[in-house]
């Protein structure tokens, strides 16, 4: 009799956990306001010919681009995304978990690699991650997502 007090207190104590934690589940970007977000993504040099360009999105959609090297368009160009582009792009973020990932991925194991650096800016918080492409132990969601980012904005139009 004693010990079925016992387990239901145990399960009771559990369950106040897992809705403690549920409560406490971080707050998804696509979720929230997109006017308040503003998301800046470049991608760095290599010894070689790799694409260097940086491309900042604003929540309303607006997309500022300045290409420095080895891309098609050098200097400053201008977009606009969607409001579904918008939140695909906050999706895409969300589904990569953004904000848990580490803020550097850079211990280089192969050498003249590119990098890439991301960072998230809204009222509620930010973060940056710098990803340079030689390092292994960055997750295949980052990578993933840094190709989203230029899959939706519709980079290679002044990239190649």
């Amino acid at each position: 009799m004693l010990w079925r007090a016992g387990l239901q207190a145990c399960a009771l104590l559990a369950c106040s956990l897992l809705q403690s934690c549920t409560a406490l589940r971080e707050p998804k970007l696509a979720e929230g306001p997109v006017r308040d977000v503003e998301i800046k993504f470049s991608r760095t040099p290599c010894f070689g010919a790799c694409p260097v360009y940086s491309i900042a999105i604003a929540g309303n959609g607006a997309v500022s681009y300045l290409g420095e090297g080895h891309v098609a368009v050098k200097g400053p160009a201008s977009g606009r995304l969607s409001p579904d582009q918008v939140r695909r792009l906050l999706k895409a973020l969300d589904e990569a978990r953004f904000f848990s990932l580490q803020n550097e991925y850079t211990h280089i194991q192969i050498t003249d690699a590119p990098g890439t650096v991301i960072e998230v800016i809204s009222k509620a918080r930010s973060k940056k991650v710098i990803h340079n492409q030689g390092d292994l132990s960055a997750p295949p969601a980052l990578e993933r997502l840094e190709d989203a980012i230029d899959e939706i904005v519709g980079s290679q139009k002044w990239v190649k």
